[in-house]
């Protein structure tokens, strides 16, 4: 019997890195405020496997890892502004971190702007974000957020040449720097 040594340790390194990152992930998220119940909404009701793997990923950390009951869950199409006041109360509402955001997806996008204003007391104080239409959002509405690179520096460069300036806003290049960055943003700009 032979042994690949080299898939075996390519699968090691895998698992570690996968390992490492979620403790850093847990570590900085481990900082934001603990909730008990909430709303989660824009649940991806359309094919794109990678938003319906986002939002597995967020009701995973929720409901395994802050132990956070999601007492109400809609996707844009099927949202009811009554239900889900009923369900929550004055619960916090987040939404689905998938890329739907800006003008290629209007529907997304508005019905996103429409929680946001309506629900502003009911929002997360933070978000964290790799998708620049997701921190041009941010920008637009003054939500303070934490923004991450791309693969491909785009998010730096429109950082550094447009957006530099905004004070709630901090530009995170490491996962170790998430958690500072997030304890931070939090103390400047509490409710």
């Amino acid at each position: 019997m032979s042994f690949n040594y080299t898939s075996l340790i390519a699968e090691n390194n895998i698992n570690s890195t996968a390992a490492n990152l979620k403790q850093v992930l847990h570590k900085a998220l481990g900082k934001l405020e603990v909730f008990e119940e909430c709303a989660l909404l824009d649940y991806p009701d359309h094919p794109n496997i990678g938003d319906n793997l986002i939002w597995l990923g967020e009701v995973f950390y929720l409901t395994g890892v802050l132990k956070t009951k999601i007492n109400y869950a809609a996707s844009e199409n099927n949202f009811s502004e009554t239900e889900m006041e009923k369900q929550i109360g004055k619960a916090p509402i987040l939404l689905h971190g998938g890329g739907n955001l800006g003008d290629l997806w209007s529907n997304f996008q508005e019905f996103r702007q429409h929680i946001i204003s309506k629900y502003q007391n009911q929002q997360h104080r933070l978000i964290i974000t790799n998708r620049l239409h997701g921190h041009i959002l941010c920008i637009l509405m003054n939500i303070p957020h934490i923004f991450l690179p791309n693969a491909y520096y785009k998010n730096e460069k429109f950082y550094e040449t447009w957006t530099y300036s905004i004070p709630f806003c901090r530009f995170v290049k490491e996962p170790s720097q998430i958690k500072a960055a997030a304890q931070e943003l939090l103390d400047l700009f509490r409710n």
